[in-house]
């Protein structure tokens, strides 16, 4: 068990009430010590991950996060390129990948919600895209601007989708937010803010 603080801390007179966090430790898998131990690439565990939101002086919480554990299984050829690992068995051609977003409102809760509800799907159809041109080789950019080009054409889809001329607004003018996205496998971690 882990606890934040000490239990005698004054913080608790004053009203934060802090609890122990309790912490599991998984057992080592057979064979994961020495020859024959299982890469990075290879271990599908869902990382540990917590948030804390609050609202300060606003009348309403503005900002809003998205967690999509699993999110999806990405080519490991778009961590790696076309690099060869020791001990990267050549069966492994994908990695699981985790989604987390944060979604920081500015002059309301409208467009932090949207991206809520829709940017983790948005990023799913530019990956799919990508994964298809990977499959058919018909691209030749490093995986860093693979990412790169997934997130902008994420950010800009949704951007349209927000201010669609054609639909009822999702939000005023005044109304923004900015983002913050993790995808995190066993082997990166890919951030992208947008402001």
């Amino acid at each position: 068990m882990l606890s934040p603080i000490n239990p005698n801390n004054d913080n608790l007179a004053n009203g934060l009430d802090y609890k122990p966090i309790e912490v599991v430790q998984l057992p080592p898998e057979q064979g994961s010590v020495g020859p024959g131990a299982r890469s990075v690439f290879e271990i599908d565990y869902v990382p540990l991950w917590g948030f804390t939101s609050l609202c300060g002086r606003r009348p309403e919480m503005e900002d809003a996060l998205a967690t999509v554990l699993r999110f999806m299984k990405i080519p490991t050829q778009m961590m790696i390129g076309d690099r060869a690992l020791d001990g990267v068995t050549k069966c492994l051609s994908h990695m699981t990948a985790h989604f987390f977003g944060v979604y920081d409102g500015h002059g309301g809760s409208q467009v932090a919600n949207y991206c809520h509800e829709r940017f983790h799907s948005a990023l799913t159809e530019e990956l799919d895209i990508l994964m298809t041109k990977l499959n058919d080789r018909s691209t030749n950019d490093d995986c860093q601007e693979q990412w790169r080009k997934a997130f902008s054409n994420t950010f800009l889809k949704v951007d349209a989708e927000i201010g669609e001329a054609n639909v009822a607004p999702i939000a005023p003018e005044t109304v923004g937010s900015t983002a913050a996205i993790a995808i995190v496998c066993s082997s990166h971690i890919i951030v992208w803010i947008e402001i």
